[in-house]
């Protein structure tokens, strides 16, 4: 089986960011048990104390990296950026999951060429 890369997408700024920091790493705990590698996004929250861009240049630079990964996991909550993310992703035959079940059964299995 080959390791996969998954994109770990959900709201940063819009709630208590403490809670969507958890969420999204719970996620990323979750693939990496299962030998595959996360990318999580709102792990820039920390670039952006040292080195700020807008919300434009970060979601553009996002889009670059989502484009290199073999899927994304939308975490559940409102997040324009997220909902932006997800239609990248479908624009670019990148897998779009909702549920940790379909995931895990696409990390199982391999690349399935579909969205979910």
């Amino acid at each position: 089986m080959t390791p996969r890369l998954v994109y770990v997408s959900g709201p940063i700024s819009a709630g208590p960011l403490e809670h969507n920091l958890r969420a999204a790493l719970d996620v990323g705990d979750w693939v990496r048990e299962l030998g595959h590698a996360a990318l999580i996004p709102h792990l820039d929250i920390l670039w952006q104390f040292v080195s700020p861009h807008s919300w434009e240049e970060n979601l553009a630079h996002d889009e670059i990296i989502l484009e290199r990964c073999d899927a994304l996991y939308r975490v559940p909550g409102d997040s324009p950026g997220a909902d932006r993310e997800m239609e990248f992703a479908r624009r670019h035959d990148i897998p779009v999951f909702t549920s940790l079940r379909d995931l895990h059964a696409f990390l199982r299995k391999g690349y399935n060429n579909g969205t979910t």
